[in-house]
């Protein structure tokens, strides 16, 4: 049966199935030799409301025709038909000839809803996707998202629907152009498509010898198109399909690059000058040796491949932090041995934890259940709720496993802006000791760490933007929360290096959550932060 679009912008269908009338015309009448009919028709597969021409052709070997009964109650050799829905409707004439005998014939006309044209539409779509376009004119363009700095192939396989509604039609086979194109190079298909068409891409009937633009394979063809991307910059890689007529219909799917290890391992290193200036030398992710000249007490952050940094004048210190993933960030997966903790500060004022639990329990275990063999013992045991007492919120990153086979952990935190007030900071947000030896911990934790993915952890911050009055006055210090996880995260203001969190790429943050939110909210949430982090999540 005929596929329908959802709507006009989504490049997905639902299956739909239309109303069949069917007809049965009489038994012929036979006294010599009957007469032969068939039907033609100007078109079998209409949209709805285009008018159809059917033509009954009738011959009698012993004699001549004389009538014809169509069941729309026409009496000549030819009627109109047209249909106000998505329907198919069997059309009968019954032909008579001169000595009484009669022959009959059926012809069924399947009238399709009519496609909105949509022209120059942009699209997202992922890794692993299967996209089923419909109707369409002029250019659409796919925005691949989640390929990021990943280096690798990326390939597109191309194939038309198979429809019985299409079967034997030219419809199916009008030709469409495929480019995939990342960093101004572009690798084209060519226009893929019926070879019945012109150099004009115009429908004419025609042998194949007519043909110059247009290929001579169809979209029933596993047509690939393959463009190395080979540096993780810059992330985007586009698909671009362009008809200059109306398209019938295709689907394609997306292959992305799945390094597990990378060919040139990179790290983040902090590099700070300990005498008035000092050189320091290393080879980037592409092997090149670079130089950089920094001032006393002033770090930079550099990716440099693991081992190569040295200082070559002056005096210097040089911190080795985590993976720089410069050649692409490894594709994590999960499986038995992965486990996911979630912990509220339950010393405040955060009141999510129930519906948390609820996530954990009902949307999550059904996105996760099949990565746990479908065992939902195994399931509760690997990803669970653990609420914490405390203000220091990075003390509680310990990444302890609660199961002695896990081998991945990831921490979800959720915490709120009261933590901020306890450590002291003001708005201004100086660096106060308390969080200086929080980080310390954390950092010694990763270090502690083999490779990129065994330990992980999400900060989801419910954060406030005005200031209040609360008991004490201590509510009035909420919008330095916000300052200090600015800070934290992006290096700046004395939390740069090992001072802060943004040479680590296995703590990401999730900011300005909102509060008492359905478990459908967090869920969501949680497999946005998973895919950032670099999880495969099907």
């Amino acid at each position: 049966m005929p596929d329908y679009r959802l709507n006009s912008r989504s490049p997905y269908y639902i299956e739909g199935a239309i109303p069949v009338t069917e007809a049965t015309p009489p038994t012929p009448v036979q006294n010599n030799t009957p007469p032969t009919v068939t039907i033609t028709a100007s078109n079998e597969n209409p949209f709805v409301g285009e008018t159809v021409t059917l033509d009954a052709v009738a011959t009698d070997s012993d004699g001549t025709i004389a009538g014809y009964l169509w069941s729309t109650g026409g009496t000549t050799t030819q009627v109109q038909a047209t249909s106000s829905s998505a329907a198919c409707i069997d059309f009968y004439v019954v032909v008579t000839d001169n000595d009484g005998d009669t022959a009959n014939a059926t012809k069924r006309i399947c009238w399709q809803k009519v496609p909105e044209i949509i022209e120059n539409d942009e699209l997202s779509v992922n890794c692993g996707d299967t996209v089923n376009e419909g109707a369409f004119s002029g250019q659409k363009v796919y925005n691949i998202l989640d390929v990021g700095d990943k280096i690798g192939n990326v390939k597109i396989a191309f194939k038309d629907f198979s429809s019985d509604i299409y079967a034997n039609s030219l419809l199916r086979e009008i030709p469409v152009k495929f480019d995939l194109e990342w960093n101004a190079t572009t690798q084209t298909t060519g226009y893929i498509g019926s070879s019945n068409y012109d150099s004009d891409l115009t429908a004419n009937g025609v042998d194949s010898s007519n043909i110059s633009t247009a290929s001579t394979s169809n979209k029933d063809f596993n047509t690939e198109l393959t463009i190395n991307k080979t540096a993780a910059t810059p992330s985007q890689v586009r698909i671009i399909a362009e008809t200059p007529l109306i398209n019938d219909r295709f689907s394609f799917t997306i292959t992305c690059p799945n390094p597990t290890t990378l060919a040139t391992p990179t790290h983040n290193y902090t590099l700070t000058a300990t005498s008035s200036t000092a050189d320091f030398q290393y080879s980037d992710s592409a092997g090149a040796t670079q130089t950089v000249t920094l001032n006393q007490n002033t770090p930079t952050i550099v990716i440099a491949q693991k081992d190569s940094v040295s200082v070559t004048s002056g005096t210097g210190n040089l911190v080795e932090g985590s993976l720089g993933f410069a050649n692409g960030t490894p594709e994590l997966t999960i499986d038995l041995n992965t486990e996911f903790e979630f912990s509220v500060d339950a010393s405040g004022s955060l009141n999510e934890k129930q519906n948390i639990i609820n996530m954990i329990n009902n949307e999550l275990k059904d996105s996760f259940l099949t990565y746990y063999n479908n065992d939902v013992a195994k399931y509760q045991n690997q990803a669970y709720y653990n609420s914490f007492v405390g203000e220091r919120f990075i003390k509680e990153l310990s990444f302890a496993k609660k199961n002695s086979n896990s081998i991945k952990v990831v921490q979800f935190i959720y915490l709120d802006e009261a933590s901020q007030i306890y450590h002291g900071a003001t708005a201004s947000n100086t660096q106060t000791s308390a969080y200086s030896s929080d980080l310390l911990l954390l950092r010694n934790h990763l270090n502690a760490q083999t490779s990129y993915g065994n330990k992980m952890c999400v900060v989801f911050c419910l954060e406030s933007t005005q200031i209040t009055t609360g008991s004490g006055g201590f509510y009035s210090t909420f919008p330095a929360f916000s300052h200090f996880i600015d800070n934290v995260s992006s290096g700046a203001n004395g939390f740069d290096g090992a001072n802060g969190l943004a040479d680590r790429s296995e703590v990401i943050f999730v900011r300005n959550l909102f509060r008492n939110q359905s478990p459908t909210y967090y869920h969501q949430k949680t497999i946005d932060a998973l895919r950032t982090l670099g999880y495969k999540i099907t």
